[in-house]
C-alpha cells in the first residue's frame, strides 16, 4: 500500500529548524565569498597605483631628512641641515607645470599673510625643482618673485640630479616625467625642527589653522597627527580618490556605490540559483506555523 500513500508536508521539529537555519547561513557566506571573487577583477589598476604612492608618502614620515646640497634662486649652495632649530614647509613643484605647481605655490603664498605673526621668523619654505637641468636659478628668482617680495624666509632650490634622487626618496615623493611634463604627488611636507619629516599636506589647498597648529607643536617637540594615521582614515584611503576639482583627496563614493551593486547582484544571483531550495525550504518552516 506504499505506493498508495500521499505524502504530506511533515512538521519541522527543532533539529530541521537548525538544519534550515545552518543551510540558510552556509548560503549567506558562500554569496560573500562569491561576491568577493567577482570584485577582484573589476580592481581599478589606478586607483592602485595611487594608493601605493599614497602609501610610500606616508611611510616616510618621522624619518630624518639628509644634508641635501641645493642651490638657490642667487646661485647660493647651502646644505639642508643648515636650518636645523627651524620648521620647514617643503613642496616640490616646476617651472612649466601648467597648473598644480602654480596652486600649490599660490596657498603657500596665501598661508604666509594669514600664519601667526609669532612664526613668521621661524618657519623657513623651500620650494624645490624637480628639474633640474632646465630650472637654473635664474629661472627660480624668476619664479619666486610672483610670489614674493623677499627670499628671506622662502627660498626656490634646485640641486643635482643624484641628490634629488636621494631627496624623493627619502621623503616618499613620486614623480614621473610624461611627453613634456611632469606627473607628480601634490603635497607640502612639514618638517621638525630637528630634521625629521612631521606632516604632509596633500592637495593644494592648506587650512592656516591647521598648518599652524602642526608648527607650534612640532616647535614644543611635539608629534603632529597625520591624515592617515588612524586606523579609519587608513580604511578611507582604500576608498579614496584624487579630486581634479577642488585638488583634494575624497571618498569615492561611486566605488563604494558601485560595489554595493556588485554585491547586490551578487546576492541575487544567488537567490535565482537557490530558488527552489530556498523555497522549499521557506514553506516547511512555515507549514509549521499552520
Amino acid at each position: 500500500m506504499d505506493g498508495g500513500l500521499i505524502k504530506t508536508a511533515m512538521p519541522l521539529g527543532d533539529k530541521d529548524k537548525k538544519k534550515g537555519s545552518l543551510m540558510a547561513g552556509s548560503l549567506f557566506y558562500f554569496g560573500i565569498f562569491l561576491t568577493c571573487l567577482m570584485l577582484l577583477p573589476s580592481a581599478d589598476i589606478a586607483g592602485a597605483a595611487e594608493k601605493s604612492v599614497l602609501e610610500k608618502s606616508e611611510a616616510s614620515l618621522g624619518k630624518m631628512m639628509g644634508n641635501y646640497r641645493l642651490v638657490d634662486q642667487d646661485g647660493n649652495q647651502f646644505p639642508f641641515h643648515s636650518f636645523k632649530g627651524r620648521p620647514v614647509l617643503l613642496s616640490f613643484m616646476y617651472i612649466d607645470c601648467p597648473d598644480m605647481c602654480l596652486l600649490i605655490s599660490q596657498t603657500i603664498e596665501d598661508y604666509l599673510e594669514k600664519m601667526d605673526a609669532n612664526l613668521k621668523d621661524k618657519l623657513m619654505v623651500l620650494s624645490v625643482s624637480i628639474n633640474p637641468k632646465d630650472d637654473t636659478p635664474a629661472k627660480l628668482r624668476e619664479y619666486g618673485l610672483a610670489f614674493t617680495d623677499s627670499f628671506k624666509n622662502w627660498r626656490f632650490t634646485t640641486t643635482e640630479d643624484g641628490t634629488l634622487a636621494m631627496m624623493v626618496k627619502d621623503m616618499g615623493f613620486t614623480y614621473e616625467k610624461v611627453g613634456d611634463q611632469m606627473e607628480h604627488l601634490n603635497r607640502i611636507t612639514l618638517i621638525s625642527p630637528d630634521g625629521t619629516i612631521a606632516k604632509h599636506f596633500y592637495g593644494t589647498k592648506l587650512d592656516p589653522k591647521e598648518v599652524n597648529a602642526s608648527i607650534n607643536s612640532v616647535l614644543q617637540g611635539g608629534g603632529v597627527s597625520s591624515f592617515f594615521t588612524n586606523t579609519f582614515n587608513k580604511l578611507t584611503l582604500y576608498c579614496s580618490n584624487y579630486d581634479q576639482i577642488t585638488n583634494t583627496y575624497k571618498i569615492d563614493y561611486q566605488f563604494i556605490i558601485a560595489s554595493l551593486a556588485q554585491v547586490l547582484l551578487g546576492l541575487i544571483t544567488l537567490l535565482v540559483l537557490f530558488w527552489s531550495n530556498i523555497r522549499n525550504l521557506f514553506r516547511r518552516l512555515f507549514s509549521k506555523k499552520r
